[in-house]
């Protein structure tokens, strides 16, 4: 009996990393270019205290409570930022944080408008936004013109 052995060449599977690499580069590339690198409002840093309270030696007039049914932030700039609350000229956030706090202690629900020109920085508005809300007011509104 003759026993024949066939030369048979062992099949290896192989993976052709170099194309595969090359994807994973490109996708790489792309997820980089497309990433936003802006970073989280949440994140930011803000000067508002965690209690809400600023200490200040300035004392402002209180409107009555009946005179007050709807406090509208009046904010225009001319150089600088003012802060018209219920008829008081704020100069300073820190005014308008006082002013805001005591009229929640008059009324606790008392819905807040902020009306800004049109040439006010983003920043202010926000300023007195975050001033509202460090007053635990909130029913805040942006008031804004009808186009025609």
């Amino acid at each position: 009996m003759r026993v024949v052995y066939l030369n048979r060449k062992r099949f290896t599977p192989e993976l052709r990393m170099t194309a595969m690499i090359d994807v994973i580069f490109l996708l790489l590339i792309f997820f980089i270019c497309t990433a936003n690198f802006r970073p989280l409002e949440s994140l930011m840093k803000t000067d508002l205290s965690l209690s809400g309270n600023v200490v200040t030696d300035i004392e402002l007039p209180i409107p009555e409570p009946s005179q007050v049914d709807v406090a509208i932030i009046k904010i225009t700039f001319d150089g600088a930022p003012q802060w018209n609350l219920a008829g008081n000229e704020c100069t300073s956030i820190v005014q308008l944080r006082n002013l805001l706090n005591e009229l929640k202690k008059i009324q606790d629900d008392l819905p807040v408008i902020i009306d800004s020109e049109s040439n006010v920085p983003v920043e202010f508005v926000i300023d007195a936004y975050d001033s509202a809300r460090a007053a635990k007011l909130k029913n805040i509104q942006f008031a804004a013109n009808a186009r025609k």
